[in-house]
């Protein structure tokens, strides 16, 4: 009984953890792609950009992000949760650090088709599908919405913060660099936390035909056919 209940236990902090592990990546992962929406007149100044420009950036960013969706998931399924969560971290730092540099327009664009990549193609799944794993059908709505609100909070918490490395600079064109900065390198914290803390889970195999390494598109069009979808 008393192992029964410190297994429990154990399982119950390991879920946690991840809770707040995947919270905190989350609420960090798109905070560098989505700087417009919050200093667009800094980011002006700092990239000399036009707001069409900046809009042709979210664009580009949007656009791969639609492309990487789809595949996403199958990734998730292909390469555990961790390293998926950790790669993107770590990605999206290091096109932040290059971002801090304020590159030429042309190679801005590229950072933000870097963005949609590792803050999609790599990252949404594995977020999905690393809470989806911690309980059953009965804790799906608890978790996700501890995940969604963890989100949020970091969200809001670390938005402040970059307000705050913002207004220490002596310009706005200083303080857009802080705050890029400033978010590149939480998501290198977030990085490291997610390789100490995360488990790093294998996909299961249930042993049923559909058990495969191989894509199919006839699962895709039997997912897809599924009312529920």
């Amino acid at each position: 009984m008393q192992e029964n209940a410190k297994e429990t236990k154990n399982s119950n902090v390991t879920k946690w953890i991840t809770l707040i592990i995947v919270a905190i990546a989350g609420g960090l992962i798109t905070k560098l792609p989505y700087l417009r929406e919050t200093y667009m007149t800094p980011l002006q100044a700092a990239t000399g950009a036009t707001k069409t420009q900046l809009g042709i950036l979210m664009s580009a960013y949007g656009i791969v992000n639609f492309i990487c969706y789809f595949p996403g998931g199958v990734l998730a399924d292909k390469i555990s949760a961790k390293k998926l969560i950790v790669f993107s971290c770590f990605g999206t730092a290091a096109a932040g650090f290059w971002y801090w540099t304020m590159p030429s327009f042309t190679w801005l664009v590229v950072i933000h088709a870097i963005f949609a990549i590792t803050t999609v193609f790599t990252f949404w799944a594995a977020m999905v599908k690393s809470i989806n794993s911690l309980g059953g059908p009965e804790e799906q709505g608890r978790l996700f919405g501890f995940l969604e609100g963890g989100r949020g909070l970091i969200g809001t918490i670390v938005a402040f913060g970059s307000v705050a490395v913002f207004g220490i600079a002596v310009d706005e064109v200083g303080g857009m660099k802080n705050a890029i900065l400033y978010y590149s390198v939480l998501l290198l914290v977030a990085g490291v936390l997610a390789i100490i803390f995360l488990k790093d889970t294998k996909p299961v195999k249930t042993g049923r035909k559909s058990d495969t390494k191989t894509f199919s598109l006839a699962n895709v069009a039997a997912v897809a056919k599924m009312p529920t979808v």
